[in-house]
């Protein structure tokens, strides 16, 4: 409880009065600090009450502020703008997942071709096939040639037998004429010749045995 101190009328401070929480002049005095007037409490609660309502209304007043601001927000006015950001990044995250996912299966797809073509490639069916249907046509590619090669030494060659029978001495012994072999060898000139010569006369049609019995010699 507090402590009063009230000597009366002393002009001088005792130790009361300095260990006290309160010094009052006078007994009287300390009487009325320890009871208050009722009207002055009355006065200072309303004061207090006053006091406190008008904080109280501030702190709703404020409080007021807040929640209007709170809900004019875009947050709660638009409340999907809250995870827009997100739905966005997961949407990139899902086409990144996707893409990466095709072109794994476009590489895997690709590998796989040409795995297929090399398989094919070196399949010993296959290359059987191939190199008879090169052999046939290796073959072909002979035939021909040596047809090519026939037809024209065949044609050289009638050409050429056509110049040796135009050549024969049997073409010109169609045409009446005969020619003379002496010893085997063909009498050109008659200066090859000598009286009692045995000769062989050839005809288109035959031969004849011949003696020569006289030269004459024409002079130019």
């Amino acid at each position: 409880f507090p402590v009063i101190s009230s000597v009366g009328h002393e002009t001088d401070t005792t130790i009361a009065d300095l260990v006290a929480d309160v010094r009052a002049a006078t007994p009287t005095a300390a009487a009325e600090l320890a009871t208050p007037v009722l009207s002055e409490e009355i006065v200072k609660i309303k004061q207090y009450r006053l006091r406190i309502i008008q904080v109280l209304k501030n702190k709703i007043s404020n409080y007021q502020q807040i929640l209007d601001k709170v809900c004019s927000s875009y947050i709660l006015q638009q409340p999907d703008r809250l995870y827009t950001g997100y739905a966005q990044n997961l949407d990139s995250l899902i086409n990144r997942k996707n893409q990466a996912f095709k072109n794994l299966v476009y590489q895997n797809e690709k590998q796989l071709q040409l795995l297929e073509s090399n398989l094919q490639h070196n399949n010993p069916s296959i290359r059987i096939k191939d190199e008879k249907n090169n052999l046939q046509q290796l073959l072909e590619k002979m035939h021909l040639g040596m047809l090519g090669v026939f037809n024209d030494k065949s044609y050289k060659l009638e050409k050429l037998m056509s110049s040796l029978d135009m050549l024969s001495p049997l073409k010109v012994m169609n045409r009446g004429y005969s020619y003379i072999l002496k010893d085997g060898k063909t009498v050109k000139n008659v200066k090859l010749l000598q009286p009692n010569d045995d000769v062989t006369l050839y005809f288109e049609n035959g031969s004849a045995e011949a003696r020569i019995t006289k030269i004459r010699e024409e002079k130019e």
